[in-house]
């Protein structure tokens, strides 16, 4: 797609001129639709629901406007990059990224759409302190609770003793965001939160407690030379760091304190030995095992288990 020669030409023209000319738009845009019609991105990454050329044109438009122009993100990796492999690379791992956070983003503003509409809507709910844009809400009742004044951590721990939320998640070959809460489901949530905490929310509380409980995390940009790794002689590949610690953190949300305890153990002893050292079976290790594994399986998209597996270790020692 490039070699080196024309990426120093390209290099020391961007350096020169700082825009995109016909040769480096070209280029980029030969980079996205050789990954839309590889099948790079799932059918939920495009920015129409399906991948093909309409939806490869609207995803290079907005890459190149939000990220590589909008961030100067194309600059610095031309900086960062001393061969055209690597500088590929990151261009691709950047799109990659710039898919995902607008997937993302996407699924938080239905969502708090849809909540929006079942607080004003179900009779079990009311706004107690009616502001534009930013409502208190609360449950029905003859006694306003208190407006909600502690932390967002202290939000989220109440939100977890909840319990199991039953969700869809659709595959990637599903052309629609995932995953989603019926409606039925969602109100139930509310509720229960509200009963739990005894007080007000707003909808940014509420889109807080969506990104964490439901694993929909606000999108972080990422310029390209912050995401390109040093790769000598451009070829060990680019390790996305930033998405594989994302990856153990939404697992560890998910796993048990047992499960914790397993996987911990295991590291240093057999499993006979893990099981005598927890006080249980060796059957509830193997199982414990199986539940954490299909955890860890639900977030290697990107990932192999091994590699978030190690991640796990890695922030709990």
């Amino acid at each position: 797609m490039l070699d080196d020669a024309s990426f120093q030409r390209l290099k020391r023209r961007h350096r020169e001129r700082g825009e995109i000319d016909a040769e480096l738009f070209a280029l980029l845009r030969r980079l996205v639709f050789t990954l839309v019609f590889q099948h790079a991105f799932p059918p939920a990454y495009s920015p129409t629901g399906k991948w093909d050329e309409e939806a490869a044109e609207e995803a290079l438009a907005g890459w190149t406007a939000k990220r590589l122009v909008g961030t100067n993100a194309l600059a610095g990796a031309f900086d960062h990059a001393s061969a055209a492999r690597p500088f590929i690379r990151s261009l691709e791992l950047n799109l990659r990224h710039y898919l995902q956070n607008e997937r993302e983003r996407g699924e938080i503003d239905n969502l708090l759409e849809r909540t929006a509409r079942l607080l004003r809507d179900d009779a079990r709910f009311r706004a107690w302190i009616p502001q534009h844009g930013s409502s208190w809400w609360g449950l029905e009742g003859e006694t306003q609770p208190p407006p909600f004044g502690g932390s967002d951590d202290e939000l989220i721990a109440n939100a977890w003793t909840i319990g199991d939320v039953i969700l869809w998640r659709y595959s990637a070959s599903v052309e629609r965001a995932s995953p989603i809460l019926a409606t039925d489901e969602l109100a139930n949530f509310l509720e229960r939160l509200f009963r739990r905490i005894e007080a007000l929310l707003t909808l940014g509380h509420l889109a807080v407690v969506f990104r964490r409980r439901f694993d929909l995390n606000e999108p972080t940009p990422v310029a390209l030379d912050d995401e390109h790794d040093t790769v000598p002689g451009g070829e060990e590949p680019i390790r996305d760091e930033v998405g594989l610690r994302d990856a153990a953190i939404a697992v560890l949300a998910e796993l048990t304190d047992r499960q914790l305890e397993v996987i911990l153990c295991k590291r240093e002893k057999p499993l006979e030995a893990v099981a005598a050292a927890l006080g249980i079976s060796r059957g509830t290790v193997d199982n414990e095992l199986r539940r954490a594994g299909e955890a860890i399986d639900r977030h290697t998209a990107d990932f192999s288990r091994d590699e978030i597996l190690e991640k796990i270790l890695d922030t709990l020692s």
